[in-house]
């Protein structure tokens, strides 16, 4: 059973309130102050395998954000002991336009932005000679670091450590917030919950509590490939292969918008056509299994993190999009600093929900009663 009150409630089971959850810890508030509901509905950290790296997909030179963001996942995976699989990650462009636009990010990493230790340039010759059916009519780049993660593993390492450290954890789902005093009563499924703050990590659905936030639903889908021999590293081209074991990858980048204006990547078999060219094992591989998720994605690519105005004590943490798995650690970790000790400028600037005008985070009256 939840319990009647919390100092904090974190809405929302998924990467983004399970880091938080560990955070709170590690900046020091007892398990007995923090509540944890899952009420996320469908949820891209159920992704079978993530692959983490700090790359762009339109550049092979990664921001400064995405490179601190990676550091701290790497330090976050290792405290849950899921420390992944290192890969090298081969970046092919599909056409033209695109290799001239990763041309020039690399060569402006190469003119001193960046650590261009990260990535080499491969040319179809060295290919061949370091990659086993790995076919490349042109330059490619070779880009680290970047590990998988199985998603799975990880989450059950992450409730197996919130429930050694008794943090309360539930499902259910969130109804309605109402402000009472000093306090937010928390309205579900569940009954009625009292806490002090309250953080919003609620993946897909956040839109539908901030129905101006501009940001939109997609669904991803990948699926899970038998072929022999399996790729000993990742593949991206314009979709992404990742190796799962010997004889196993999984393949996918293909998004549907579920709702705003109509969006659509490349089909699944397309992509699987585009990285066939290089891989040819992709040819013949067998679909063994098949997958979809809800992702929320921000109108400028960046997650949506900090305090709502006009709500004191509520928070949101999400929009991470497909990269959950880089952003949720480091931003977990300063919003976790930022509860504990305040100072708003613990929270980084690019990421703060406050970007947007007041209006978009107006909550939507009838679930947020203040």
């Amino acid at each position: 059973m939840p319990p009647e009150q919390a100092l904090i409630l974190l809405v929302g089971g998924g990467i983004a309130g399970l880091s938080l959850a560990e955070a709170l810890l590690q900046a020091g508030f007892p398990a007995s102050a923090l509540c944890l509901v899952d009420a996320r509905g469908p949820s891209a950290s159920e992704v079978p395998e993530a692959l983490l790296h700090p790359f762009s997909g339109r550049s092979v030179a990664p921001a400064q954000e995405a490179l601190w963001a990676y550091q701290d996942a790497l330090l976050w995976l290792a405290r849950t002991g899921e420390r992944g699989r290192p890969l090298e990650l081969i970046r092919v462009p599909v056409d033209t336009e695109e290799a001239e636009r990763l041309e020039r990010s690399y060569r402006g990493r190469a003119a001193g932005r960046g650590q261009i230790a990260l990535v080499e340039r491969l040319d179809p010759a060295e290919a061949r000679r370091r990659y086993s059916n790995l076919q490349l009519a042109q330059v490619a780049y070779r880009l680290l670091p970047a590990c998988a993660v199985s998603m799975s593993v990880l989450v059950g390492r992450f409730h197996a450590l919130l429930r050694s450290a008794s943090v309360s954890y539930f499902e259910g789902r969130l109804e309605a917030l109402e402000r009472m005093g000093s306090s937010w009563i928390a309205h579900g499924s569940w009954g009625r919950l009292r806490a002090g703050r309250v953080v919003l990590a609620v993946g897909a659905e956040l839109g539908t509590w901030f129905p101006a936030l501009p940001v939109r639903r997609y669904q991803g889908d990948l699926l899970r490939l038998r072929l022999a021999p399996g790729p000993s590293f990742a593949l991206h081209r314009r979709g992404y292969l990742i190796p799962e074991s010997s004889q196993t990858a999984w393949l996918g980048g293909m998004y549907r918008a579920l709702d705003g204006s109509p969006f659509e990547t490349r089909p699944l078999e397309e992509l699987r056509a585009y990285l066939a060219e290089v891989y040819p094992p992709l040819e013949q591989a067998e679909v063994q299994a098949s997958w979809a998720g809800c992702r929320l994605v921000a109108r400028d690519f960046r997650p949506v993190l900090g305090p709502v105005p006009g709500c004191e004590g509520l928070f949101v943490f999400g929009a991470l999009g497909s990269r959950g798995l880089l952003w949720a650690p480091g931003l977990a970790q300063a919003l976790a600093g930022f509860l504990r000790w305040g100072g708003v400028e613990r929270l980084p600037r690019w990421a703060l929900a406050s970007r947007w005008p007041l209006e978009a985070l107006a909550p939507d009256p009838e679930r947020v009663r203040s």
